[in-house]
């Protein structure tokens, strides 16, 4: 997300760094993630544990179940600064008996830190350190998304310069040149600067094996072997053709975790109420990417496509009227564009990608 790599960005400028790197795991490999690790002993910890918040004012419990979500609360806590304080003290005794059980807990002999969020002033104070590259960013929890860098130069200069932007990567490295108007002095000794490099892109050999970290560090790579980046299978793969119907028969949609993009959710019967339900809260439960098989998780009775992340928004999508999206992204957009539009709408984003026509257009 841009958001993410803004407040990376933001910790690079702020401590001086000369270079920093963040990655996330690939699907089902979370276990590689010491975060992720912990969440088993957690568990462990929160046996037999009950947790309930502290009641708050009448006023506040009304306005808090009117929202179904944080967006909500966030919302309701903009428009009453008072309703903000209401929950944080209402949520303050959950907090201090958690960190009373997790402290306790340990991996390979390594005791749990529990640390307390920043505050708002803390945040602003961060986050003044991208006022320097752009002072048009004054909004530390803005949404901002693909289109803020095709409207801020500075900041699209910013990341031609010193950021690498990959589909598991981004980092940010400075380029050395003490006469830089961009990015800051090196700090580090320049023998120790010269040996930092962007992360690799991985990269196939002729033995179709992956070529390992040393032989690639330091050299121009693409995205081209990325796994999730492989071409296409036959999308009609499954236990019949998908049609529009099918689709209603569900009218659920999946999020893929990596592209960020929604696939339509088939069944070739209509679910009763009981059935989806107990869908809804069997994919609350589980981490769904592009090209996973939910009958491979015991979904029997529905199917998606066999897209990857680099196929477009369905095209079904845009003909069961659900809000207007970018066909290359998922970024929700202004307007569908009108009926006789040739092409399907695209972001400010994803502007300068191939249009994707409509059937027969």
């Amino acid at each position: 997300h841009v958001t993410v790599q803004l407040s990376l960005i933001a910790l690079f400028l702020h401590l001086d760094l000369d270079f920093i790197c963040a990655s996330r795991t690939c699907p089902y490999q979370s276990w590689r993630n010491p975060v992720e690790r912990i969440m088993a002993i957690l568990n462990l910890g929160l046996q037999c544990i009950g947790l309930m918040r502290e009641k708050m004012g009448d006023e506040f419990e009304r306005l808090s179940t009117q929202c179904n979500s944080l967006a909500d609360l966030r919302k309701v806590a903009e428009k009453n600064p008072r309703f903000s304080e209401a929950v944080s003290d209402s949520v303050s005794p959950v907090k201090i008996l958690l960190t009373d059980i997790f402290v306790r807990l340990e991996l390979q002999s390594k005791k749990f830190s529990v640390f307390s969020s920043a505050s708002s002033s803390d945040i602003a104070l961060f986050w003044d350190s991208v006022l320097i590259i752009d002072s048009t960013l004054n909004d530390p929890c803005g949404k901002y998304k693909k289109a803020t860098l095709a409207k801020n130069p500075n900041l699209r200069c910013f990341f031609a310069h010193c950021c690498r932007v990959r589909h598991y990567t981004f980092s940010v490295l400075k380029c050395g040149n003490d006469a830089c108007s961009i990015c800051r002095r090196v700090r580090l000794p320049c023998d120790v600067f010269n040996e930092l490099h962007h992360l690799p892109d991985p990269t196939l050999g002729d033995n179709g094996h992956y070529k390992p970290l040393k032989e690639l560090l330091g050299t121009k790579t693409t995205e081209d072997s990325r796994p999730s980046k492989k071409k296409s299978r036959d999308i009609r793969k499954g236990p019949f053709v998908p049609s529009i119907q099918h689709a209603k028969n569900t009218n659920i949609m999946v999020q893929c975790e990596e592209c960020l993009k929604w696939r339509l959710v088939y069944s070739r019967c209509k679910l009763t109420v009981e059935q989806r339900t107990t869908l809804e809260s069997q994919f609350e439960d589980f981490s769904f990417s592009c090209g996973c098989d939910l009958q491979d998780l015991g979904l029997e009775v529905v199917f998606v496509r066999d897209l990857t992340c680099s196929d477009h928004v369905e095209k079904l999508y845009y003909s069961l009227g659900h809000e207007p999206i970018c066909v290359h992204c998922s970024e929700p957009v202004e307007d569908m564009g009108s009926p006789e539009s040739p092409i399907y709408p695209q972001c400010e984003g994803c502007k300068d990608l191939p249009e994707v026509r409509k059937y027969g257009k």
